[in-house]
């Protein structure tokens, strides 16, 4: 698995094109090695291990917010199914981390709920 920093994030819960709530992530990560840089842009849902959007949202928002400020290296890999494994800081163990298999996908792009017309 390769490990990131974080150079910066975007969050927003946002409803999809079946009117249930998704959380939205857009992110730009740093190869430590190579220096190069990535955007990846997925999507999350609420499951069994994260029952509520704002559960969700403060988890990940914690990771990553923590991640960027101390530069602490993250990882993030879309499985096969419908899942992303996430390896974050932990909230409650200073120097350590937790792993979490949250319901989502990578998307190609950043979902525009209201896209313009051409």
């Amino acid at each position: 698995m390769t490990k990131f920093y974080v150079k910066d994030y975007s969050l927003r819960v946002l409803k999809n094109k079946e009117g249930a709530e998704n959380l939205y992530l857009s992110c730009t990560l740093e190869k430590p090695k190579t220096q190069d840089i990535e955007i990846r842009h997925y999507r999350f849902c609420q499951d069994n291990e994260f029952k509520e959007m704002d559960i969700l949202y403060h988890f990940i928002d914690y990771g990553l917010n923590n991640a960027k400020k101390e530069g602490t290296k993250i990882d993030i890999s879309p499985s096969g199914r419908l899942y992303v494994f996430m390896t974050l800081p932990d909230r409650n163990k200073e120097n350590k981390s937790t792993i979490a298999r949250i319901t989502g996908e990578e998307m190609e792009e950043f979902y525009n709920p209201n896209p313009t017309k051409s």
